[in-house]
């Protein structure tokens, strides 16, 4: 199947600077992307070239090493949350290798020795990616007609953002299983991706599987639960997309980075997106729904109906009889 290609959206007029015009029709442009499929892809978002295609590399120079190399650099803890490099291939479903930091303060990051270079590489473009995620949550935040900087306030010292540097080992043979990643909706506000130009990337659709395939220069980026639970908080006027991961046979694939939530803030449809209708979701704590998020991906769930999603905390609507 061929892929399509989202809404590609210059988000200059935020980056270098526009006037009102042009930013309420980002604005706008962003936001019927997010209500109609979940994901959208972005250029001129401000993070050179260059710094994009560093990250990729040392993540492609790092994986090549051996095994007993990178494991130097594991996680200092069994923590659910964690800083370092994890084979999830041994601990999951999911076909890839990955290495992840947290806020730089966070106190347990974890940086490998080498490749030289990589530490900084990756503290700078955690640094950019947040910076645009802000952006792109601003631009949600008027697009839903809020209070300036209302969303700020679910990860208002960015302490809760990461970024995780994955690599997708190329399946050996056409017999293989391909899946990557299996299907599922991120547990991020948005996620900013990173693609090289493998693709792989595949979103669920009026009831199909569609590639996204990869802009050069653009990021793509994908709204999560959390923004559906501002899907929660929209009360359901964004989409939480669901996604999963194919390995092209002969081809390896890079990517990542995620933005998060305040692990003690509690999640509710927003009273502003509610006045006219009932809402769609019950509160909870995000830290709760988080944990349990991150043991479906250690644990494996049985079955997708078994996950923990979004939808658990979905008020059904009352039948009245007749």
């Amino acid at each position: 199947m061929s892929g399509l290609v989202f809404p590609i959206i210059d988000i200059s007029p935020f980056t270098a600077g526009g006037n009102e015009d042009a930013k309420k029709k980002v604005i706008r442009t962003i936001g019927d992307a997010c209500a109609k499929h979940g994901i959208f892809q972005v250029i001129n978002h401000g993070v050179p070239d260059e710094v994009i295609d560093r990250q990729l590399e040392y993540m492609r120079t790092f994986s090549a090493y051996p095994d007993e190399e990178k494991s130097k650099w594991k996680p200092k803890t069994d923590d659910l949350f964690y800083s370092g490099y994890v084979d999830m291939s041994k601990i999951s479903q999911f076909k890839k290798e990955e290495f992840t930091i947290n806020h730089p303060d966070c106190g347990y990051n974890v940086y490998p020795d080498n490749p030289p270079g990589f530490r900084e590489d990756m503290l700078e473009t955690f640094s950019y990616l947040s910076r645009t995620a802000v952006i792109i949550e601003g631009i949600l935040n008027d697009y839903l007609g809020l209070p300036p900087g209302y969303l700020k306030q679910y990860n208002n010292e960015r302490k809760q953002d990461n970024m995780s540097s994955f690599h997708y080992l190329a399946p050996k043979d056409p017999d293989e299983e391909i899946i990557g990643v299996i299907s599922h909706r991120d547990s991020t506000i948005l996620t900013i991706l990173i693609q090289d130009g493998t693709g792989g990337l595949e979103v669920y659709e009026d009831g199909k599987w569609i590639p996204v395939t990869p802009t050069e220069g653009a990021l793509t980026v994908n709204i999560g639960d959390p923004m559906q639970a501002k899907k929660v908080l929209s009360n359901g006027k964004l989409k939480s997309v669901e996604h999963r991961v194919v390995r092209p046979v002969g081809k390896d694939r890079y990517s990542g980075f995620g933005h998060l939530v305040t692990i003690d803030k509690w999640m509710e449809p927003l009273p502003q997106l509610t006045i006219n209708e009932a809402p769609k979701y019950k509160g909870f704590s995000f830290g709760e729904y988080t944990l349990k998020r991150l043991k479906d991906l250690r644990d494996s769930p049985s079955t997708p109906e078994t996950a923990h999603t979004i939808n658990s905390y979905a008020i059904q609507p009352k039948v009245t009889e007749v």
